[in-house]
């Protein structure tokens, strides 16, 4: 009786990646929650993880209700790591009224800002959860400093 070797598998292709921008660590793109066009990379966040934002829960931007990246309410700008110009983007602070699932890290070092800072990439636009009453704005916070 004579039997074959075991064929190999062929290469599967790789999955298409986002480029990483110069300088900045290798990261894991395939999580189910992305950010939307114009918001930093998820390269820009350590420590990556799933998470559930509980109802009473603050979040805040610098931007428009386009986007899906927010932080811990009051967290100051340079612990955010964003493009420096963006310190000048309107400033919303939101509160959370259904739970959310969430994909969260710290911002690292950049644009010569320390980090640290929680993220939260939202699942959709800051718009569609407004509109859906999952999330509602709350006026008269002061912009944070720093």
């Amino acid at each position: 009786m004579r039997t074959e070797p075991p064929r190999a598998e062929p290469p599967r292709p790789e999955p298409m990646r986002r480029p990483e921008p110069a300088g900045a660590p290798p990261g894991n793109q395939d999580w189910p929650i992305s950010p939307l066009p114009g918001e930093p990379p998820l390269t820009l966040f350590r420590g990556k993880r799933l998470v559930e934002l509980e109802p009473g829960t603050e979040i805040d931007r610098f931007g428009e209700d386009d986007g899906n990246l927010v932080y811990a309410v009051g967290t100051p700008f340079s612990e955010r790591s964003l493009v420096p110009e963006w310190v000048e983007r309107p400033y919303h602070a939101y509160r959370v009224r259904q739970p959310v699932q969430v994909l969260t890290g710290a911002a690292i070092p950049w644009f010569d800002q320390p980090g640290g800072g929680t993220a939260y990439l939202l699942p959709d636009a800051i718009g569609e959860l407004v509109a859906s009453g999952r999330l509602v704005e709350v006026n008269g916070r002061e912009r944070p400093r720093g």
